[in-house]
């Protein structure tokens, strides 16, 4: 599946959210899981006023580009097999 790494207004971390089902028609809102197990739903859109940025469209587990790993509050690595 695909996620979308997160930073909230205040917060210097990158939070990776799983994208797990879109809400409805919209192209903003998703359910999305968290890796203390929270699930909610999300809008990624710029009417968010808590979101300072995201960035959509990598793999699970997998950073992208402008994410530095040290910054990043992350889903541990899932085995392979």
């Amino acid at each position: 599946g695909m996620s979308v790494f997160v930073r909230y207004v205040g917060d210097d971390l990158w939070h990776e959210r799983p994208l797990l089902a879109r809400v409805g028609t919209s192209l903003n809102v998703w359910v999305i899981c968290t890796p203390d197990d929270d699930l909610y739903t999300e809008s990624f859109g710029n009417t968010n006023d808590d979101i300072d940025g995201f960035r959509f469209g990598t793999p699970l587990n997998v950073l992208p580009p402008g994410v530095p790993a040290g910054r990043a509050y992350r889903f541990n690595a899932l085995p392979i097999g």
